[in-house]
């Protein structure tokens, strides 16, 4: 799609800059996934380990690029940096031999076939909007939407992401009409509202300040 997207919104360089993007997802997929493991037995120090090296590598390249360079192009090399160094890690932290097979993809699509199409969905509804506002809006207004749209999202995806991460290896473990599927999934939504409620509600009340701090 990058080269009509291109022609869409009468930017060229949106070509490359898409072709770029396209390859963040192969990164991650090429990720070790042993790594899963680590989430099954409830080990989250090396999780953290990886998530926050990560950030930091990814975080300090990323500045002495845009002081060399100075270009919008950096954003797209920060991205491929974190993703490199996340998949370099997971190795690191849980050494595997990656053998290709399809011997599983069965099993594999009945679990996670339904992930994925609601994740496309998402993404469609998510991401859509603003490639038809570029067609009849200033690149100001597409985005101050952006920024607003991640900012609000940032809160629920920072923490309820995490949590999501632990619950679905969870209950993978029991039948899906089984007490114990209905009690941690239960016990999961308790935990979660808990956790967001408070947050959401301080937004609330200081959304005619923060709204002005962060985005002028």
């Amino acid at each position: 799609i990058a080269y009509p997207t291109s022609i869409v919104l009468s930017d060229k360089r949106l070509f490359l800059l898409i072709l770029y993007i396209a390859i963040l997802p192969i990164i991650k997929g090429a990720a070790n996934p042993r790594i899963i493991e680590f989430e099954k037995n409830l080990k989250f120090d090396v999780i953290f380990k990886i998530m926050l090296i990560t950030k930091v590598i990814s975080v300090i390249i990323t500045i002495g690029i845009v002081i060399i360079w100075r270009s919008y192009w950096v954003l797209i090399h920060g991205m491929l940096i974190a993703d490199i160094t996340y998949c370099c890690l997971t190795y690191y932290y849980a050494p595997f031999k990656i053998r290709l097979t399809m011997t599983s993809w069965r099993k594999l699509v009945n679990f996670s076939g339904w992930i994925s199409g609601s994740q496309i969905l998402r993404a469609l509804a998510q991401r859509l909007d603003p490639v038809i506002l570029a067609r009849f809006a200033t690149p100001n207004i597409v985005g101050l939407l952006h920024m607003s749209r991640e900012l609000s999202n940032m809160t629920f995806l920072e923490v309820a992401a995490p949590v999501r991460r632990v619950i679905y290896p969870a209950l993978s473990k029991y039948a899906l009409n089984s007490p114990e599927f209905i009690d941690i999934y239960k016990q999961s939504l308790k935990s979660l509202f808990m956790v967001l409620a408070p947050i959401c509600m301080v937004f609330t009340f200081t959304v005619p300040d923060f709204v002005p701090l962060i985005l002028g």
